[in-house]
């Protein structure tokens, strides 16, 4: 469990270090008003960039357990753990549904 914790937080931590730095170097690759060699030098840097903060690799989890699997987008919660907080009667308004 810790380790998920600390692997999650050091991904994100390099993904916000390197967001910025990313989109302006996708954008002067993409753009066709500067020279070629400007583009394909931020092109060749940006693919230098470490994949370890790129934004595929951050996962959703759930709060209290950690899953990766999130059901419930609005709450943040898998959806096992959402189901024990409805039936602890911790989240009001939500019903089993009955058919």
């Amino acid at each position: 469990m810790k380790k998920l914790i600390k692997t999650d937080k050091q991904t994100r931590e390099w993904f916000y270090k390197l967001e910025t730095r990313r989109f302006i170097l996708k954008h002067i690759a993409t753009n066709k008003y500067f020279p070629k060699t400007v583009r394909w030098n931020a092109l060749v840097y940006f693919h230098r960039l470490l994949a370890k903060g790129s934004k595929v690799r951050i996962t959703k989890r759930c709060v209290s357990s950690y899953r990766k699997n999130i059901a419930a987008h609005k709450f943040r919660f898998s959806r096992l753990e959402l189901a024990r907080f409805i039936n602890n009667g911790v989240v009001y308004g939500i019903k089993k549904a009955a058919w």
